[in-house]
């Protein structure tokens, strides 16, 4: 039998002949209980206690980009606002089926407890997330872009009243000393 000293095992004890060591199951996903927040968790953050964060911005997660959200941001009063980035950023709003209905449980769950008063939507040129899901950049993008932002902003109105939807465009410029994104140009 092994002896037990203060905070440490004696070694030099000899353990029993047979070990017993229970593995841990795996257990489904599904079967696992989701997390209980705690007591007095707030359902929704009133914007007075936290006024940044009664803003969302929804644009793609290129990295390229994260100069130009950050100024439209800031400029806007909103550089402390909620962020869904995706690749395609609006993409998945214009998609039929579950694509849709997960990327709006997203916004839903941050409008509701963030009480979000203003979403904004970013697409942008040169979208990678784009060309792979239409099969190539061999399109009008900045047309289609707009298309989508429009379609988005209404779907989003429709889906979450009370809540200002603005739209903006991130475009890429190559002129004689090179190309680079310019500052997002709304969309009306």
């Amino acid at each position: 039998m092994a002896v037990f000293k203060t905070a440490a095992f004696d070694l030099s004890a000899t353990p029993p002949a047979e070990v017993s060591v229970q593995r841990p199951r795996a257990v489904p996903e599904t079967a696992r209980p989701r997390p209980r927040r705690p007591l007095g968790w707030p359902l929704a953050v009133p914007s007075e206690i936290l006024p940044g964060m009664n803003a969302l911005l929804i644009s793609c997660s290129d990295g390229r980009i994260v100069g130009r959200l950050d100024a439209l941001l800031a400029e806007m009063g909103h550089a402390d606002a909620n962020r869904l980035l995706v690749p395609g950023g609006p993409l998945p709003f214009t998609r039929p089926g579950s694509e849709r209905r997960v990327a709006l449980s997203y916004v839903r769950e941050i409008v509701d407890v963030h009480d979000v008063r203003r979403i904004v939507l970013v697409a942008h040129q040169e979208c990678t997330g784009y060309a792979r899901a239409l099969g190539g950049l061999g399109f009008d993008q900045r047309e289609l872009l707009e298309r989508d932002l429009r379609k988005v902003k209404t779907l989003l109105e429709t889906e979450f009243s009370g809540v200002d939807v603005r739209c903006f465009v991130i475009p890429w410029h190559e002129d004689g000393e090179g190309a680079a994104y310019g500052p997002a140009t709304p969309v009306e």
